[in-house]
């Protein structure tokens, strides 16, 4: 039972980690994995999808024992990497600026085509 434990506060560990690097709130590891779609790399995807699974076969005696313990904790240590280094605040300054730019280029090209317009009604 200790290694339901262990897995146990590791898929919290990670679900906490989803919910501070990249806004994800999810009841389980499994849903925030899915909710992360193209922002996690699928391989990530897997292992926190193996991850998932492990949670639920460790409560089993059994199904416990199949458990690879080493390769879930260097699917851990990869998956809690990653999303350590994934800056919210700096996505949505990213998101903000990319919205602006658009913004600018369109008003831009509104201006050029008034522009434009006029020189060739002769107002200009």
């Amino acid at each position: 039972m200790q290694e339901a434990e262990q897995i146990a506060e590791k898929v919290k560990a990670l679900r906490d980690l989803f919910r501070v690097h990249m806004g994800i709130r999810a009841p389980t590891l499994a849903r925030a994995a899915h909710r992360a779609r193209r922002q996690l790399p699928q391989s990530l995807r897997a292992k926190a999808k193996m991850l998932a699974e492990a949670e639920t076969m460790a409560l089993n005696p059994k199904l416990a024992r199949r458990l690879d313990m080493g390769a879930l904790d260097s699917a851990y240590v990869e998956l809690a990497d990653h999303l350590e280094a994934i800056d919210l605040a700096d996505k949505r300054w990213g998101r903000l600026l990319n919205m602006l730019a658009g913004i600018v280029l369109n008003l831009l090209i509104f201006g050029g085509l008034a522009l434009l317009f006029l020189w060739w009604q002769g107002l200009v």
